[in-house]
């Protein structure tokens, strides 16, 4: 590895480290916003919020500015925000006010309060789901450049409200995990002398390691995160085993949908391409969706961002179906020249199995679970990370049922059966590589005589139908005359 490499590496882990925690750092340069939103955070009845202002810059527009600025930063419950925390400009000019509303905080200060830096803390009188807003009202300051420093947090608690039981729910899930990763590893080395141990199984014992890894990360993260706000590096091993279970989750999504056991020149042009294509940008949209979810959301152009990455997210998943559409297809066509409708009826059912389970799992973890994040009340935010991991580990347990390896698996006795039906350019089967496994099959060997007294038996069957023929034809010919 070269030394800018090396360099760039360590400077990624550092920028996680730095960003991930719920005291959060936000870097405005000449931000010509005039307001937007910056964080939220559920806070229980006694919450504690504390901002810091330094390094803060104005950038003058027409006139010079004066010692009042009509500028500030408002906390107040999302709920009372009706253009949503995603907008824009989402608070009006009104919020800049004094008011006598408990539930909101104003902090304003003049020029020179501004530009020399300053600390304000604030205990929430009332339960609920807060945003922190930046609010510019004054006609003379065309931008603004400061550091913010935020740091939230409840009662012995650094988690907001919604995600106090996230780290439970990360270390249940780590334990199922490390559970199916036991169960998994001891049935391979079972059945590894009486099965075919494939490729693709080792697929699935790295993809399901990566996982639990990241379980167990994740776990640890939440739990430091409850109790000093920050992760303590536990978040850079989280983000590296995610990256590696995705990465492997779209390499066995094609594996299993183009129906190879390995990645090698078997593979048709199409397919190549796709898998070209469709990696290469996994990789790219997880490393890059891990540096925006890790910013804060009042960064410019944070939700054009988000919402970008996550449609190309959307792209990667559903890219997978392409393969599984062509075997199908393949195999409908194949039925009807060969006239094999029985073997190709259960290879059909087989990817239609396995089509189906991937559209669930693509439609509930990508769709589903975001709608139904957004309906949930925010003390309840942990249960669409709950949703998401179960369906996950009901996948991981549907797809290791299905492919295990045993001498009776459907999967394995369709590659026996056709692997001299199908060319290069066919479908090969799931578990077997043609290039490396082949499959011995036996024929009955007879004696020589048999088979000329064989052959002499069926001449004589041929002579004899053909004099009755000839007899039939002259009876009728006579009868005619």
């Amino acid at each position: 590895m070269s030394h800018k490499k090396a360099i760039g590496i360590l400077s990624f882990c550092l920028l996680i480290l730095a960003v991930d925690c719920r005291i959060k750092d936000l870097s405005v340069q000449k931000d010509h916003r005039f307001g937007y939103f910056i964080d939220y955070f559920g806070f229980q009845k006694g919450g504690f919020s504390k901002i810091e202002i330094l390094d803060f810059k104005f950038n003058k527009r027409y006139r010079p500015i004066t010692t009042k600025v009509d500028m500030g930063l408002v906390i107040i419950p999302i709920e009372n925000i009706p253009s949503g925390y995603g907008n824009e400009d989402p608070i009006s000019c009104n919020y800049l006010e004094e008011t006598q509303d408990p539930t909101q905080y104003l902090v304003k200060k003049t020029k020179e309060e501004w530009e020399t830096g300053f600390t304000q803390t604030h205990t929430i009188k009332k339960e609920g789901l807060y945003g922190l807003y930046f609010r510019n009202c004054d006609a003379d300051i065309d931008s603004v450049t400061y550091h913010l420093k935020m740091t939230m947090h409840n009662y012995k608690n650094y988690l907001s409200i919604g995600e106090t039981e996230l780290p439970s729910v990360y270390m249940l899930f780590s334990f199922c995990y490390v559970t199916l990763a036991v169960v998994w590893c001891s049935y391979l080395k079972y059945k590894k002398k009486t099965a075919k141990i494939a490729k693709l199984h080792h697929l699935f014992t790295v993809l399901l390691f990566a996982k639990m890894f990241a379980m167990i990360s994740k776990s640890f993260e939440f739990y430091f995160l409850a109790k000093t706000g920050a992760p303590k590096g536990w978040n850079v091993p989280y983000y590296f085993f995610a990256i590696c279970k995705g990465i492997l989750l779209i390499v066995c999504f094609l594996v299993l949908g183009t129906g190879y056991s390995s990645i090698k020149s078997s593979l048709s042009g199409r397919e190549k391409k796709v898998f070209m294509l469709i990696i290469p940008l996994q990789i790219m949209t997880n490393v890059a969706l891990i540096i925006v979810e890790e910013t804060s959301p009042g960064t410019q152009s944070y939700f054009t961002w988000w919402d970008l990455l996550k449609f190309f997210d959307l792209i990667c998943v559903c890219s997978i179906l392409f393969p599984i559409i062509w075997s199908i297809n393949h195999l409908k066509s194949t039925a009807k020249v060969d006239g094999k409708q029985a073997k190709n009826l259960q290879k059909l059912t087989l990817f239609k199995q396995f089509y189906l389970i991937t559209v669930l799992y693509i439609y509930f973890t990508r769709i589903i679970v975001v709608l139904f994040s957004n309906a949930l009340s925010y003390k309840y935010h942990w249960f669409s990370n709950f949703a998401d991991e179960i369906s996950t580990l009901v996948f991981f347990i549907f797809v290791g049922y299905k492919f295990r390896p045993y001498p009776e698996n459907a999967y394995v006795r369709i590659y026996e059966d056709d692997e001299e039906d199908f060319t290069d350019d066919d479908l090969p089967m799931f578990l077997n590589n043609p290039l490396e496994d082949t499959t011995i099959i036996k024929r009955e060997i007879r004696p020589e005589h048999e088979i000329e007294d064989s052959e002499v038996q069926n001449t004589h069957e041929i002579l004899r139908f053909s004099n009755e023929d000839l007899d039939n034809q002259n009876s009728t010919q006579i009868k005619n005359d």
